[in-house]
């Protein structure tokens, strides 16, 4: 549509679709999404009235942006990520869901991870880059998208096994290549070597939980999940949000307030047997 021929209804139609259908596969957006959208069109919009000057008013100025009304998924009890974690455990990309669950890293951060982030000795996982897709390319930031840069979290020896058996089964599908194979040095990998499809995990995710008849869920649950057990575990606010990737734990404790007031709510019963 020419920018001159914009009006105020087609804006208010814009944010409902967005809002109703403008996710990557048909699902709703956010409120907080919109609204993001919303802000960029309208300093577009007064861009091209103050300084350019090609349209006479921002139409975009009055329209009200859609309610914020944040979706909260209840995240899987630890029974259905066991039960997860099982259907995917003889899929390639199985160490993928498995390092989501058990480290709270976001779907970008572990697209971004190398083999040399993580030390099998030490027991130890490098979080420093951020994979985005921009104008359908990938793009590796190197920054994580909380902002705190780079964090090293600790990883269990299970997991740790874990990692080795995707090693080797990385290893044996580049000697199956041979040629092929294109060395990027990134962990999880195509069966040649390339970068993963971004969207692969959130459609083999969907695709395992459908199968499974769980509830619905994101790929960006698991994360969820992680947190919500942690903090149930009595797990220090500051350490889950390092986990996460949180710069201020004040993040952390918005998002997860319903946990934290729980925990509040038992603190007396908890002091009272701790005297007893």
């Amino acid at each position: 549509m020419h920018i001159s021929r914009l009006r105020p209804l087609d804006i208010a139609n814009l944010y409902q679709e967005l809002s109703e259908r403008g996710g990557t596969n048909g699902e709703m957006l956010s409120g907080r999404t919109v609204t993001y959208v919303g802000a960029v069109l309208k300093n577009a919009l007064a861009y091209a009235v103050d300084v350019e000057g090609i349209i006479p008013k921002n139409v975009a100025k009055g329209v009200p942006l859609p309610k914020n009304q944040k979706k909260v998924n209840e995240p899987f009890s630890p029974e259905q990520i066991r039960k997860f974690l099982l259907e995917v455990k003889t899929h390639r990309l199985s160490a993928l869901f498995r390092l989501a669950i058990y480290t709270g890293a976001r779907k970008g951060e572990l697209l971004a991870l190398t083999w040399s982030d993580l030390d099998f000795e030490q027991q130890l996982l490098v979080i420093s880059k951020n994979r985005i897709v921009v104008r359908g390319k990938n793009v590796v930031q190197v920054s994580t998208k909380g902002g705190e840069g780079r964090r090293t979290i600790s990883i269990d020896p299970d997991t740790l096994e874990i990692m080795k058996d995707h090693k080797k089964r990385q290893f044996e599908e580049r000697l199956r290549a041979g040629s092929l194979w294109n060395e990027t040095g990134y962990i999880f990998v195509s069966e040649f070597g390339e970068p993963i499809y971004y969207g692969t995990p959130t459609q083999l995710f969907t695709k395992i939980k459908n199968r499974l008849n769980l509830p619905e869920q994101r790929f960006h649950d698991l994360r969820h999940f992680r947190a919500t057990q942690l903090l149930k575990a009595g797990t220090p606010l500051h350490v889950v949000a390092h986990r996460l990737g949180h710069r201020d734990p004040m993040v952390t404790a918005t998002t997860y307030a319903h946990v934290t007031r729980d925990q509040a709510e038992n603190v007396s019963i908890v002091f009272a047997k701790a005297v007893q």
